[in-house]
């Protein structure tokens, strides 16, 4: 920390449930991001690093500290960036640390030890601050306000170490309470793995605890400027004791605790949770004995926890909290993301809570249950990795665009391998500090203190109240930590229009894990049981092709049971609401058409009623073509999934899946390979009257899954999505006999669009407003080679589509491209065209970028009259892909 920053600190979780859409930008990979805000920690150490170390840049460093007070106060962490060891909230950053670890131990998995040898690094300090001197408390080393003056690497300080410290007659209950809570807390994390280590963590806790209790006042009044602007205990000392108990309390079930808590009296109402202010993480803490222990003595407090939640979420009447237009929590100007985490942690472990114990709770008319939790933290903490307006991670080293000019002394200066010489203490701030170069030394998973209200990040190292990371940032993320075993809800009805979610594939994820154990995909919407839609597993079925579907009305809840995480896919169709079904093909060997819960109230949608869900096998370099009019029905084709085969041949290269239309020539629709893609989802729809010949080159043959559509044939479509990186629209042959089905026209694949018309909508064609429209698919080719589709609408002087018309009064209405987000033609021929103009959606001809979008009207334009009668449509597009 540099500078005043009033309240800063935070602590939190990673879930690991991996979930990837198709979207442009991926999910954000969890597990990468878990391992990266721990070893984080290495960047902050203080003393002799050991060989271990992963950050080369960084070496020994306050070897001298406590000297000054002839104690042994080598180790702990710099707070932040700069080179000061503030115990208040080291002890926090230690506790909730260890919370983290102990609510998700096997969800860490190797990142378990990790985690333990990030917080014995801090109590083995902490328990020389407590023991070094009998009845006195350590409690810093470095003098802040000579510090901050000084812009120097923290292995070369030449500045005062001076060692600072409470005791009988200048007490520090705040400060002494939170590292007794730091130190019951970690005993906890070590009682089976190194039980010797634990009891002197709880025997130290104790004491010092006593200590806190028994001379009480607050630690800002007894070490002035040293602490204050720094660190100050705004909130007084009440909520650390509480903290501290509580922390006792479930590290030794002695029930002089619990008394201890129940005089203490600590009862006023929060909104925020931090390094200064403990309350609500006491009472969610505390609240666990109702939840889990099923103890009603503790009820008070799951009221109090509850009472926190309904200000914390958006849509409760009793909420408090301010979000960003990109839906950030905001709390406080400075380091925002600090509170960002510590409440997240807190709503996630909460949610455990409540999962356990089968409860959910209102916010006045608001239902809220684990999973309204669970969702929120995890919008918050995907904000933080890059789901934001700025598309910028705010963990270093995430990803590829994150914040490069951090506030932090040691990242910002040549190391002392690169420059041998001292800077002194003044020396590094004209050419580093004020430089607006990238910082040389990238501090791998430190979370900065984030966007400002408007979700902008200016990345300036001097401004610190948002370039600065902290160490209590990065202990509370821990814990929101994305799983297997961790149930995820999607939520998908925000606004006024209905959806229909639909779920498309299941690709196991966790390539570093070798189980040979199943995952096995569950899903649950409202409060129906949870059904199994698939199962995976490395040696059978790494990918499996779904047709899940859900009404608008319900949270749906996905789970993962076993070793490995699973990647799920799918999109949003704005159709009206339509039963929930799943049709499964396992590797075209077995197939399952089941209902899935909350489905019971509307009539099943006709497109999907005649589903046959169907597979086929295409063997290399032999041409199969597929019949499937041999009925009076009309029916579509839709190809779903290609999935490589022949598992016994360990061929490198690539099968090619091509694929032709009556006597169109042949175009490749999928490419496969063991070493990149396996399986490729796939939209690909043909109309009734044509055979479809399917082919592949290569070595390997690959399965085809698919079904039949029986309502009127719509225009033929081929979207191919390949792992999320590119995608295709073309219009195949055969489309010029029907209209658009408006099932598919108001499909909006992996995106989300909201359109706006301009008021020049109002000069349309006045002079041919009724009569009947014709519209026309015709397929060619532009400049580029690109296959495009033109919709013309054809209109005669009476009205009538075959009144004998020219061709120079055919319109041209609507070209449709290459897309990354497509919005397809939604026409209604009974519609007049004034209104058919307004309804509209304008084809875009070009890969949309996020922002405003103009699409123009594309008319065929034969004379000045015709342009003021026709006039001009513009659709404002906002596109988030």
């Amino acid at each position: 920390m540099d500078f005043p920053k009033g309240q800063t600190f935070f602590c939190g979780f990673f879930l690991a449930f991996l979930l990837c859409s198709n979207a442009v930008q991926a999910s954000p990979n969890y597990k990468d991001a878990l391992a990266k805000s721990i070893l984080y920690f290495q960047g902050q150490r203080s003393g002799r690093t050991p060989t271990s170390q992963k950050f080369p840049w960084r070496s020994v460093s306050g070897l001298g500290d406590g000297s000054q007070a002839h104690v042994d106060l080598v180790g702990g962490y710099y707070d932040a960036g700069d080179n000061v060891k503030f115990n208040f909230p080291m002890a926090y950053t230690t506790t909730m640390l260890a919370w983290s670890t102990l609510e998700n131990s096997k969800p860490l998995g190797p990142e378990l030890a990790n985690a333990r040898v990030a917080i014995r690094w801090a109590t083995d300090y902490l328990i020389k601050c407590a023991t070094a001197t009998p009845g006195v408390l350590y409690v810093g080393v470095g003098d802040p306000n000579v510090d901050h003056k000084c812009w120097e690497r923290p292995e070369d300080m030449d500045t005062a170490r001076t060692v600072y410290s409470v005791s009988r007659d200048k007490p520090g209950s705040d400060v002494a309470a939170e590292t007794a809570a730091a130190l019951a807390a970690s005993s906890l994390v070590f009682r089976k793995v190194d039980p010797v280590y634990s009891r002197l963590l709880l025997r130290t806790a104790k004491s010092v605890f006593q200590f806190a209790a028994q001379y009480r006042g607050s630690y800002s009044d007894s070490l002035g400027n040293a602490a204050c602007p720094f660190y100050c205990s705004y909130s007084g000392y009440k909520d650390e004791l509480l903290w501290g108990a509580a922390w006792l309390l479930r590290a030794t079930k002695d029930v002089k605790y619990r008394n201890f808590i129940d005089t203490l009296g600590a009862n006023d109402a929060i909104n925020l949770f931090s390094w200064d202010n403990k309350l609500a993480g006491a009472r969610v803490l505390l609240a666990r004995g109702s939840l889990v222990a099923n103890d009603r003595s503790y009820d008070t407090f799951k009221q109090q926890a509850q009472d926190f939640m309904c200000k914390i979420l958006p849509n409760s009447p009793y909420s408090s909290t301010q979000y960003t237009k990109g839906g950030l929590m905001f709390i406080l100007p400075d380091n925002n993301l600090q509170y960002v985490a510590a409440i997240s942690n807190l709503l996630t472990t909460y949610a455990k809570y409540m999962k356990s114990a089968k409860s959910t709770f209102n916010c006045g008319n608001i239902l809220v249950t684990h999973n309204t939790l669970i969702n929120l933290a995890r919008k918050q903490v995907d904000y933080i990795l890059g789901d934001n307006p700025m598309r910028m991670s705010y963990m270093v080293g995430y990803g590829t665009n994150y914040p490069k000019r951090i506030h932090h002394r040691a990242s910002s200066l040549p190391s002392k391998t690169s420059h041998p010489q001292s800077f002194g203490c003044d020396g590094g701030f004209q050419p580093y500090y004020y430089s607006p170069n990238p910082n040389p030394n990238i501090l791998t998973g430190a979370i900065v203190g984030g966007p400002n209200n408007n979700d902008f990040y200016p990345d300036e190292r001097t401004d610190y109240s948002h370039s600065e990371p902290a160490t209590y940032i990065n202990a509370a993320i821990v814990g929101v930590y994305l799983k297997p075993n961790e149930p995820y809800t999607l939520h998908y009805h925000d606004d006024a229009v209905p959806k229909r979610l639909r779920i498309t594939q299941a690709t196991l994820g966790d390539a570093t894990r070798h189980s040979p154990a199943r995952s096995i995909v569950r899903c649950s919407v409202g409060d129906k049981p949870a059904i199994a839609i698939c199962s995976l597993s490395v040696r059978e079925l790494i990918c499996c092709q779904l047709e899940l579907e859900f009404e608008e009305s319900h949270d749906v809840v996905f789970s993962v049971t076993g070793p490995r995480g699973v990647y799920l896919a799918g999109y949003l169709i704005t159709l009206a609401p339509a039963a929930c079904r799943f049709s499964l093909d396992h590797k075209g060997q077995e197939k399952a058409t089941v209902e899935t819960a909350g489905c019971s109230d509307h009539d099943l949608h006709e497109s999907e009623l005649d589903s046959i869900k169907t597979w086929v096998y295409l063997k290399p370099n032999e041409p199969y073509t597929l019949h499937y009019h041999d009925d009076a029905v009309p029916k579509r084709l839709r190809i779903t999934q290609a999935t490589l085969g022949d598992a016994t041949r360990h061929s490198p290269a690539r099968s090619i899946v091509r694929c032709s239309v009556g006597d169109k020539p042949a175009i490749a629709i999928c490419s496969l390979s063991v070493r990149e893609l396996i399986c490729c989802q796939l939209e690909l729809e043909f109309e009734e009257s044509h055979d479809v010949v399917f082919s592949v080159m290569g070595p390997r043959g690959v399965y085809l899954a698919g079904y039949l559509i029986t309502p009127a044939p719509t225009a033929c479509r081929l979207s191919i999505d390949h792992m999320g990186q590119e995608k295709a629209t073309v219009e195949t042959a055969g489309c010029s006999d029907h209209d658009l089905h408006k099932g598919e026209l108001d499909s909006i694949k992996t995106c989300l669009i909201q359109e706006s018309l301009n008021k020049d909508i109002e000069q349309s064609d006045k002079h041919i407003n009724s009569g009947k429209h014709m519209l026309k698919c015709v397929k060619n080719k532009n400049r580029e080679g690109n296959i495009i589709t033109t919709f013309d609408r054809k209109i005669g002087k009476d009205g009538n589509e075959d009144s004998g018309i020219d061709e120079a009064q055919d319109e041209t209405i609507g070209v449709k491209t290459h897309s990354v987000c497509e919005h397809t033609l939604d026409y209604d021929k009974n519609h007049s065209i004034g209104d058919m103009n307004a309804n509209s959606n304008i084809f875009e001809s070009r890969r949309p970028t996020t922002g405003n979008v103009e699409f123009g009207f594309c008319g065929k334009v034969k004379s000045r009259e015709q342009e003021r009668q026709i006039g001009k449509i513009v659709l404002t597009k906002k596109a988030v892909c």
